[in-house]
């Protein structure tokens, strides 16, 4: 992972022979041709991933370094190294309103969407560096004009009228919990919100009303809920019993309730209200079934349906909450499926038609190199 790693080497009765000053992370070792070093593929403060030898007897030095991952595989004689030289993108893809054509919205190369706009026409999305897991918030547009950086962290909703985003700021050094602020996404101050008897947080969406925001996260030593809080005032109260959560922002228009269902394998999404009463069974939803919003009026919810296992694929049905009928919506998938991995979010537009989504790309070639030392 991400963590500070160590390259040991013990030989065949335990004893260590070799500890290394610390990494950034390690991804592959071998042993040099004349056992007398030994190549790792690792990485130091937010460097790529290199090809470095560290001797046995103490000492290391740079063998290669390019501008993709490189991961070596093997080492033989006179140099000959087999490697891995591969890349892996968090890719952010989106439709604008009046489009036809999807724009590609990668920033920095881990882009990952939390929000659209009712609009569709401004996305929220995460992007940072891999090599020292460094997150930052943006504020994009689906027409592929450059974003603007809010902060570092990772966002949460979008405001109904765009004017400020949901957040989790970096932990300081003193404070490695995570808080939830209010980020504006032109002039103003961050301003960070009471946690109540929340111990972690999972995520943040906004009200339709814009003055209270729909809050996943856990109290201390319990399971995840949601929580109703205020912008202005007091703390989180929950809304649903522990272990009914929600991934998208599925507030009803009229803020009275969210689509939201337990954690157990076959649940199906319910409309849980926020005034405690009993949970509704909501025509057409099936089990398998991820709703992704109403639409503008209420009658309507998006909902992405079940897909083959790591098909880069997305059905969106639209299914009309009075009368349960299902209609196919929207078919989302890369152009180009080199490499990609399976959708990971979907955001959409109040109408569905605008959109935005998120996938890894992971593409990679194995290579012989000749003449490395």
């Amino acid at each position: 992972g991400y963590s500070d790693a160590l390259l040991r080497v013990v030989d065949a009765s335990g004893a260590h022979v070799l500890t290394s000053s610390p990494w950034g992370r390690i991804d592959s070792v071998a042993w040099s041709s004349d056992g007398r070093e030994v190549w790792l593929s690792a990485d130091r403060q937010a460097e790529r991933v290199g090809l470095w030898a560290v001797a046995l007897g103490g000492g290391e030095r740079r063998v290669y370094q390019g501008a993709d991952q490189f991961y070596v595989s093997d080492v033989g004689l006179e140099g000959r190294t087999l490697a891995i030289s591969g890349r892996t993108r968090y890719e952010l893809w989106g439709r604008a309103p009046d489009r036809t054509e999807e724009a590609d919205l990668t920033w920095l190369g881990r882009s990952y969407v939390t929000d659209l706009s009712d609009d569709g026409r401004t996305v929220l999305f995460e992007d940072g560096l891999f090599a020292r897991n460094l997150s930052y918030m943006f504020l994009g547009r689906t027409d592929g004009s450059s974003p603007v950086q809010l902060g570092q962290g990772t966002p949460g909703g979008l405001s109904p009228d765009g004017r400020w985003a949901l957040g989790f700021p970096a932990p300081t050094r003193s404070d490695h919990q995570r808080t939830l602020a209010i980020v504006p996404t032109g002039a103003g101050e961050m301003r960070v919100l009471p946690r109540g008897a929340i111990d972690r947080y999972l995520d943040a969406f906004w009200f339709p009303d814009g003055r209270r925001i729909l809050v996943v996260g856990h109290a201390k030593d319990k399971p995840a809920r949601l929580f109703e809080q205020d912008t202005d005032k007091g703390e989180p109260k929950p809304v649903t019993p522990e272990g009914v959560v929600t991934r998208h922002p599925t507030v009803a228009p009229d803020g009275r309730g969210a689509l939201a269902s337990t954690l157990e394998a076959g649940s199906v999404f319910r409309l849980y209200p926020f005034d405690g009463g009993e949970p509704r069974q909501v025509p057409g939803l099936r089990i398998g079934d991820d709703p992704l919003r109403f639409d503008a009026t209420g009658q309507h919810v998006f909902v992405r349906e079940p897909t083959a296992a790591n098909e880069p694929r997305a059905l969106i049905v639209r299914v009309d909450t009075l009368t349960g009928r299902r209609e196919p919506w929207l078919d989302l998938s890369p152009s180009d499926r080199l490499g990609a991995a399976p959708i990971s979010m979907v955001r959409l537009s109040a109408d569905g038609r605008s959109y935005a989504y998120t996938f890894v790309r992971d593409q990679s070639n194995l290579f012989l190199v000749e003449g490395l030392r």
